[in-house]
């Protein structure tokens, strides 16, 4: 939050349990939408307003994503977003992986409690041109496509399932 209003850039949170996948665990838990927006009301001292936009939805038009350790990263940098991790794993087990990438560090991966170096990356991050960007990219991590639709994935079953009836 305290970059955002350093470097004139306006704050959205996607939420986790506007998916409905992470509702229904955590119903379980007894953890709620509403607690989500309290947690980030308090803990950056800002309102955070509910809404019913999916989190690909929300980041979709971001200059950048931030996010933990996060599959949803993943699939936004397989539309070649711009997205930084913070993988604070890594701080507590160095023995950690990182799935996907090439190298533990890169510009889109942070992984210590220096806020400063941080925003050096984050900085360095938005500046980055787009076609700049996408080499970035395919040079850190291993090759991940976004599968629109599914139809990769759906080509592959048809083709597993027709092979077993043969």
């Amino acid at each position: 939050n305290e970059f955002c209003k350093k470097n004139d850039f306006k704050l959205e949170i996607a939420l986790r349990l506007n998916r409905t996948d992470k509702l229904l665990s955590n119903k379980k838990k007894n953890i709620s939408v509403v607690d989500e927006i309290k947690y980030f009301n308090n803990l950056l001292k800002k309102k955070i307003e509910k809404s019913n936009i999916t989190s690909i939805e929300k980041c979709s038009d971001a200059n950048v994503i931030i996010t933990l350790n996060s599959n949803l990263g993943i699939e936004l940098l397989s539309r070649n977003k711009k997205v930084m991790f913070f993988y604070l794993s890594q701080i507590i087990s160095k023995e950690k992986t990182i799935p996907y990438f090439k190298k533990k560090d890169c510009i889109f991966i942070h992984s210590n409690y220096k806020i400063s170096e941080a925003n050096k990356k984050l900085k360095k991050l938005i500046k980055i041109p787009k076609n700049k960007w996408v080499k970035i990219k395919k040079q850190s991590m291993q090759d991940v496509k976004f599968d629109e639709g599914n139809k990769i994935f759906k080509r592959k079953i048809l083709q597993i399932l027709k092979n077993e009836k043969n």
